[in-house]
């Protein structure tokens, strides 16, 4: 077989069943091998940031890497954004860029640039093939590497003319666990750890997207209810255990309630667990004590004692620490609970105050944001996976209620916008039984609404609810003074938009009207656009 066959068989034989990009010239020969193998699926696209993010919101939701493929040149220059972001958030795919003949190479040639320096800075592993004999060394490298260590993106690069030539299949066909490392930590680390979690007072957990890969919700809360220790979650940790259970606050930093972040104030000893203690989940380094002792447990070693201090730090996976742990308090029998009743039950009152006087805004017209947030989650209910856009309305969508792990999908600390819409496509082809909808902001929107063509040809009935407000609000900042500089700009019809790709809509200037209307959409089978003129001035 040849080097593009060999590849894709490798993928197929490792699981990989999912691929997104646009079939170039310089990459037809993987295109072709996948459809001739007939065992990968490979969805086309309007453009190559698009393939990178609907496979990050697969392999969000379904566990299991996907594929984006881009060709050389501007292919593989539009694929970027979608990859870094993947890499900010540690999400496990595979971004596959032809490039230019081998010949060609370092000689400026047609649709040349330095992409392999590029894709080394965003991804945790990157190769150029020059040699077909190493093919399946490279191969399995950057299968192996999506889940090794880390979860993040790998990147294969292939120049054309070697994607048709000749390669020997090896011997043995290596297999790969496409899961977590379940790398265990010190005993000496977990005896500390015990030792600082008894000596605490007001201990709290800080759990972020780590767990959620580590598969670590259950031991999170056994531990959190064998010593009522409360719970905080970074955005991309939501709904890892219910977050209407009484010990879980929700997120923290700026997308969290202000009693959540009076807790970790509050706190005389934080375990962290694949909690990176990043700018916005901390409000800027400002919530956690410096008087308050860490222990942070984490498969990424450079991110261990990088924000603050640490007492004891784990180069582990988070839950076969906490199986480690749990382990160790039953057999010397010590679960005391922490933190006064009193003082729990008031931070457990003030969270359910500011949940209740959130979703008790007014209604009227133009639509108040926090209006559209208690009427999503009055229509989705509990089985129901969302995407949150980049942008002024992701502050209040970050206050929704969640109870699911990867029900929640925000792009990350990279914070780009054109993630939110490709991603619920990529999540709704991994659960077609879900319910999907998409929380975005219309400029947003805009970035991505060509592949609303690719979301009617492959039937995929996501909802995206635009919160209409006709600028770049997220960019009106209080240092102007009130002036809005450079932020306008006119919207279509988006419902007749909607129409013209075969989608349908609805526009809707009442949050009395969002319940019915999303409810009218959902009937219709096709994916749909819930265009909603809200007010742009409403503060969180």
């Amino acid at each position: 077989m040849n080097v593009s066959e060999f590849l894709v068989q490798r993928l197929v034989d490792s699981g990989i069943e999912q691929s997104f990009g646009i079939p170039a010239q310089s990459i037809l020969d993987i295109t072709d091998a996948i459809f001739r193998n007939g065992s990968m699926n490979f969805t086309t696209v309007r453009h190559e940031q698009v393939a990178a993010s609907m496979a990050d919101g697969y392999a969000r939701v379904s566990g299991i890497p996907a594929v984006c493929m881009a060709g050389a040149g501007p292919g593989s220059a539009n694929m970027v954004l979608g990859v870094a972001n993947a890499y900010r958030a540690s999400v496990p795919l595979i971004a596959i860029t032809a490039n230019v003949e081998v010949e060609k190479l370092g000689r400026d040639s047609f649709n040349e640039w330095e992409q392999m320096q590029v894709y080394k800075s965003i991804t945790k592993e990157s190769y150029q093939l020059r040699d077909p004999k190493l093919a399946s060394k490279l191969i399995d490298r950057v299968i192996r590497g999506t889940f090794t260590g880390r979860p993040g993106p790998t990147h294969l690069d292939i120049p054309e003319d070697l994607g048709y030539c000749e390669v020997k299949p090896p011997k043995k066909n290596t297999r790969f666990s496409l899961g977590p490392s379940r790398i265990s930590a010190r005993t000496s680390d977990v005896r500390r750890a015990l030792d600082s979690l008894i000596a605490s007072d007001f201990p709290v957990m800080m759990v972020g997207g780590g767990a959620v890969w580590s598969g670590a919700g259950r031991s999170v809360l056994e531990l959190a209810e064998l010593f009522s220790i409360p719970v905080v979650l970074s955005m991309n940790a939501r709904g890892i255990i219910p977050e209407d259970h009484p010990l879980c606050f929700g997120p923290s930093g700026r997308w969290g309630f202000p009693s959540c972040n009076d807790l970790v104030k509050s706190a005389d000893f934080i375990m962290s667990l694949g909690f990176r203690f990043g700018e916005w989940a901390t409000g800027g380094w400002t919530i956690v004590s410096p008087d308050a002792k860490i222990v942070q447990v984490d498969l990424d070693s450079d991110v261990i004692g990088r924000q603050y201090e640490v007492t004891t730090g784990s180069v582990a996976d988070v839950n076969t620490f906490l199986q480690q742990l749990l382990d160790l308090i039953k057999l010397d029998l010590k679960s005391e609970k922490k933190w006064t009743k009193n003082i729990l039950k008031n931070l457990q009152k003030n969270l359910a105050s500011q949940r209740k006087a959130f979703l008790s805004s007014s209604t009227g017209s133009p639509v108040n944001p926090k209006a559209i947030i208690r009427e999503v989650m009055r229509f989705s209910g509990k089985d129901v996976i969302m995407t949150i856009g980049a942008g002024k309305h992701a502050l209040f969508a970050s206050r929704m209620l969640v109870t699911t792990p990867q029900s929640l999908l925000k792009a990350g600390e990279f914070g780009p916008m054109a993630f939110a819409f490709p991603a619920a496509l990529g999540a709704k082809i991994a659960r077609p039984e879900k319910k999907v909808l998409c929380l975005i902001g219309d400029g947003d929107f805009m970035m991505t609404i060509q592949d609303l063509e690719t979301a009617v040809r492959q039937r995929l009935d996501v909802i995206s609810i635009i919160f209409n407000d006709g600028c770049y609000n997220a960019e009106r900042l209080p240092r102007l003074e009130g002036r809005d500089v450079g932020i306008e700009f006119n919207n279509p019809d988006f419902v007749k938009l909607a129409e013209s790709f075969g989608a349908c809509g609805a526009q809707i200037s009442r949050s009395e009207d969002i319940v019915p209307a999303l409810r009218r959409l959902t009937k219709e089978g096709v994916p749909g656009i819930l265009d909603v003129s809200i007010d742009r001035d409403v503060k969180l």
